[in-house]
């Protein structure tokens, strides 16, 4: 994996300039430049597609860095050596289109989108090609991917309100044994 670098050091040398929320966000989670660099190309599609579709809400666009990929990229430490996640309701792709911007360093990583609406499962699939990253999007409702998804999985989550234990009950015959799941409400 790319070495990381420190951000808040090369901001307040003057060496570059983010906005604040990015800076806070990167300090919080350091990531490797390349992935720094796949996280901009994710954060200009979803701003150009927030326009048009309703990714997330707006009144937390001020603090994209912060309150979603700092968030997102959180999750990584709960399953670091997890190479295969799934990301149930993904909308406009936290945390999942996230992992796979990091997980696009490690060899044989992906990360399984799923999906019911469909101009959200469109955008998720352009975010994987713009930003080169491993995954699949399933344009799905949860209760139907279980039949369609093949091989293990490290760790599935789900944001909402729903039981993640009860969404995924039907997904443990594809968990490997140090498999994980998380939730966010």
């Amino acid at each position: 994996m790319t070495e990381t670098y420190d951000m808040t050091k090369a901001v307040r040398s003057g060496a570059i300039s983010l906005p604040s929320d990015k800076v806070a966000a990167l300090a919080l989670t350091p990531v490797s430049r390349e992935t720094e660099a796949r996280l901009d190309r994710y954060v200009a599609l979803l701003n150009e597609w927030q326009a048009k579709t309703n990714l997330v809400a707006p009144s937390t666009l001020p603090h994209l860095w912060t309150r979603h990929i700092a968030d997102s990229l959180q999750l990584l430490a709960l399953a670091p050596s997890a190479k295969t996640w799934m990301d149930l309701g993904s909308g406009g792709g936290f945390p999942g289109v996230v992992l796979a911007c990091v997980l696009a360093e490690m060899p044989g990583a992906s990360v399984l989108l799923v999906e019911r609406n469909a101009k959200k499962a469109a955008f998720l699939r352009e975010a994987l090609r713009v930003t080169s990253t491993p995954g699949m999007v399933y344009f799905s409702a949860i209760e139907d991917i279980v039949e369609r998804v093949e091989g293990p999985i490290d760790c599935v989550h789900r944001a909402g309100t729903g039981s993640v234990t009860h969404s995924t009950h039907r997904l443990r015959g594809t968990a490997g044994e140090e498999g994980c799941e998380s939730a966010v409400f």
